[in-house]
């Protein structure tokens, strides 16, 4: 797994998380992360694990954001999908549960749909995270969309620290 640390000091304070911890020393309070349900969100929930486990103090939000194209409210979507994407939902919030139920009290799962990238940049706000942890699939290294969108609109938007999960 590679870690990308999108602002200085994330890596020093991820770090420095662990010696703090040793002390008792807070440090961050409020993590959100954001999942699409690939597999890559499994790897992401074990990251959000571990930032815990640095920050006894900390709760975690893992928010899962239906595309405002899946919706049933858009005149686009085919028949039949909303219903994928709700099932989709479901499988999902069960695998975030069943992977956490370690740390059940420190974290809730949260779902919502609409446009994905103001919806990370808003629930963070909302909760003041200190850490908003995104995945970017793998793609061309040369490519500009290397991060790919909504990673590269979060880190673009967002007035928290971004730490980002390959």
């Amino acid at each position: 797994m590679t870690l990308m640390y999108a602002h200085t000091g994330v890596l020093e304070e991820v770090n420095a998380g662990w010696k703090k911890t040793q002390r008792g020393d807070a440090g961050m309070k409020s993590l959100l992360m954001a999942i699409d349900g690939s597999p890559n969100s499994d790897r992401m929930l074990a990251v959000g694990e571990t930032l815990l486990a640095a920050w006894p103090l900390a709760r975690l939000t893992v928010l899962y954001v239906t595309p405002e194209c899946l919706t049933e409210k858009s005149s686009d979507v085919p028949q039949g999908v909303w219903e994928k994407e709700t099932k989709c939902t479901a499988d999902v919030k069960k695998r975030v549960m069943k992977t956490m139920e370690s740390v059940i009290d420190r974290f809730e799962f949260v779902h919502v749909a609409g446009r994905v990238v103001p919806h990370i940049c808003s629930q963070a706000e909302k909760q003041h995270a200190d850490l908003i942890v995104v995945g970017s699939h793998e793609r061309d290294a040369d490519s500009q969309a290397a991060l790919g969108g909504v990673c590269a609109g979060v880190l673009r938007h967002a007035k928290a620290s971004v730490l980002v999960v390959e």
